[in-house]
């Protein structure tokens, strides 16, 4: 991995919210980050909407992407249902749960 893309890899944040939970500001660390209810993901939420692996943001050559595992309620980045992969950038907003 090139210096540049470790820096660029190394400044992504996101954060987290839940309802009666103050909002989590989480640093991505790792080529894979696992989030749904499963008390071993990455990022353990406790939502009953939510499969115990729900989704995973990966990075692959330089870039973080989103991916449902398959999930019963589905994953939304910016409103838009996740089928494939879909590449994240500044700004999106990925929904999971209720």
């Amino acid at each position: 991995m090139t210096a540049g893309v470790q820096e660029a890899k190394a400044r992504v944040r996101f954060t987290v919210y839940q309802p009666g939970i103050a909002p989590q500001q989480v640093a991505l660390h790792g080529d894979t980050i696992t989030l749904g209810r499963a008390s071993d993901c990455t990022i353990p939420i406790k939502d009953r909407f939510l499969s115990r692996r729900h989704a995973e943001i990966i990075f692959d050559r330089g870039t973080w992407y989103v991916r449902d595992c398959g999930s019963v309620n589905g994953t939304l980045v910016n409103g838009v249902k996740v089928v494939d992969p879909v590449p994240l950038r500044a700004g999106d907003r990925i929904a999971l749960g209720d």
